[in-house]
């Protein structure tokens, strides 16, 4: 069914010093994934990137996240379980579609005048970015790629993360 996170939020810390333990995790929500609170990794850097936290949400519906949230942490699969099409909400604007919610697998960001960064990556059939923030050096919506599902794949996650492109960073 449906997960909520709660507006008390969440943080994902580093596994403890221990040989057994492992920092990462999948979360499978075989529904809706409602975001009340922030979700973010803890602090620090392990010795064993084993150990660094490292959290991937695969959802069968919609990520709604609550207009009051500002921070989420994770790499979001989300696929949907209704439709294949996502249907776009009568009288939304052809050039920035806002959509119903229809399972399709549609990534909400809430309609908000708050900011919201997304530290891991999205994967998902459709944005509704409804975020109106405005500031010179910052985006309403802002998702920063932090490789962390690179470093310390979730478990089952291996094959697809070496399927991602590779992105260098350099000057002319």
């Amino acid at each position: 069914g449906d997960l909520t996170v709660p507006v008390a939020g969440i943080t994902f810390n580093n596994a403890i010093n221990s040989d057994n333990k492992r920092g990462n995790g999948i979360i499978i929500v075989n529904g809706d994934l409602i975001i009340n609170g922030d979700t973010a990794y803890g602090e620090g850097m392990p010795s064993d990137l084993k150990k660094l936290a490292s959290v991937a949400w695969v959802v069968k519906g919609d990520v709604k996240i609550s207009p009051a949230v500002e921070n989420v942490a994770g790499a979001f699969i989300v696929l949907g379980k209704g439709p294949t099409t996502c249907l776009i909400k009568s009288g939304s604007d052809a050039n920035y579609p806002r959509y119903d919610d229809n399972d399709c697998g549609v990534f909400f960001t809430g309609d908000s005048g708050n900011p919201l960064t997304v530290l891991g990556l999205v994967i998902a059939r459709a944005f509704d970015l409804g975020r109106t923030f405005s500031e010179l050096y910052q985006g309403s919506e802002r998702i920063i790629y932090d490789g962390r599902v690179v470093a310390n794949p979730p478990p089952g996650l291996k094959g697809f993360i070496e399927g991602l492109p590779v992105i260098r960073d350099f000057s002319y």
